[in-house]
């Protein structure tokens, strides 16, 4: 049994890990291809790389993310405390994305492709995805911050109403992507870009609220520390930046949304995830000061890249940059159009800030590289003060 439970362990932190690694590293790729000073990538690269990305951060990385997280949860024991509601939420969530992507499939085995359904259940596979990572993420806040750092939410029933609140209106975000579609009507665009998103908005300022007014002791130069509130910063800073109202969602379908989805995905719960890992080899870190500078470094500069390449997203997509495109120059188009000054300008930030959070995620590939040797009995004994 004990075998068993090291394996699976050693499973589940080793495909997260080496998903994370690698949808990380093509990003870095796809941002110096945006910058269209250097234009890395010809167009079918690009592409490809693309949907390596997004299929490889949103969906692969989250199933081992979210599983880790349960399988942890677990170990620790089930209590029904607030990271155990965060344990239902995400499994919920995760299930019903799934159930989604089970019937996309049977639909278009069997025939029954229909362009506007298969659509939706794709977007409800991928968005309630990608939810149940953030409400995984959450969890690890609370479990790792009462396991390491005595942290207790001080309004734990707060918390439990977000992750309900996360678990009825999560799902929506995908609709974000229909709402010039004619088959879908008012009622069901005004719920699913409003309405679901207020209360997604709501619950995840609600969980930044909980989690950081419960800290009492700052511990700057413990990196899962650092990582833990940089996750819940970058986390209630993007439930701000919902684009909410069907009309702005329309107006405003360009690498805003993009800027958006990365702050919650690459930011916060990359940032929960690197946590969790630097919880794991924490005795080891301790003993071994070699790389002391590294340690309490990495986590602000993966940090700061993420959030600058998010941020300039942003201000590209204000701009009516377009989201996913390889070349807004348009040189061989028959109909020419140029994008202002600024709009570059924002693009060579995607470019700086994706190469900064690469050199994060190489010091934090040196890290965990250097502690491979940390046999997993002791992975849970780990406590920090």
């Amino acid at each position: 049994m004990l075998k068993i439970r090291e394996l699976t362990t050693r499973s589940l932190f080793a495909g997260a890990f080496l998903l994370f690694v690698f949808a990380t590293a093509i990003a870095v790729l796809l941002g110096l291809t945006r910058w269209q000073a250097i234009h890395l990538l010809p167009a079918d690269w690009y592409y490809r790389l693309l949907g390596i990305h997004s299929s490889g951060a949103s969906i692969y990385f989250v199933l081992f993310f979210n599983a880790a997280f349960l399988y942890f949860l677990w170990l620790k024991g089930l209590k029904r405390d607030v990271a155990f509601f965060g344990g239902v939420t995400t499994l919920l969530i995760m299930l019903s994305g799934i159930a989604h992507g089970v019937v996309m499939k049977f639909c278009i085995f069997y025939g029954q492709a229909d362009p506007e359904w298969h659509r939706l259940m794709w977007l409800g596979f991928r968005h309630q995805m990608m939810i149940s990572s953030l409400c995984a993420a959450i969890g690890f806040w609370y479990l790792l911050g009462k396991s390491a750092f005595d942290i207790e939410p001080k309004r734990g029933w707060l918390a439990i109403i977000a992750f309900i609140l996360l678990a009825l209106g999560g799902g929506t975000g995908g609709a974000q992507y229909l709402l010039s579609d004619p088959l879908f009507g008012d009622s069901w665009k005004t719920w699913n870009s409003s309405l679901g998103l207020y209360a997604t908005t709501a619950a995840l300022l609600l969980h930044g609220l909980v989690f950081t007014s419960s800290v009492r002791k700052v511990f700057l130069s413990n990196p899962c520390f650092v990582s833990l509130m940089l996750s819940a910063c970058f986390v209630a800073g993007s439930a701000v930046l919902a684009l909410v109202g069907a009309g702005y969602n329309t107006l405003l379908y360009t690498l805003a949304m993009s800027g958006h989805m990365h702050i919650q995905l690459a930011g916060g719960v990359s940032l929960a995830f690197m946590a969790f890992m630097y919880y794991i080899i924490s005795d080891r870190l301790a003993l071994n000061p070699k790389f002391k500078v590294i340690v309490i470094a990495q986590p602000y500069i993966f940090a700061a890249g993420i959030a600058l390449m998010s941020v300039a997203m942003i201000v590209a997509g204000i701009f009516q940059v377009p989201a996913g495109h390889w070349d807004i120059t348009f040189d061989n188009s028959p109909f020419p159009f140029s994008f202002g000054a600024a709009s570059h300008f924002a693009l060579l930030f995607i470019g700086v800030g994706a190469l900064i959070a690469f050199i994060g995620l190489m010091m934090f590939v040196l890290i965990f590289s250097c502690n491979l040797s940390l046999k997993s009995s002791s992975c849970f004994s780990c406590r920090h003060s």
